[in-house]
């Protein structure tokens, strides 16, 4: 539990310094989803 308190901050850190990764990579995760 405590490695994942730690690996939410650092996600989000990525996930805002890199939107245009997040977009993509949440396009391709939907798209299979849908598909």
């Amino acid at each position: 539990m405590e490695q994942n308190r730690k690996a939410v901050p650092r996600m989000k850190i990525v996930v805002l310094k890199s939107p245009r990764c997040l977009a993509g990579l949440l396009r391709l995760v939907f798209g299979i989803r849908n598909n």
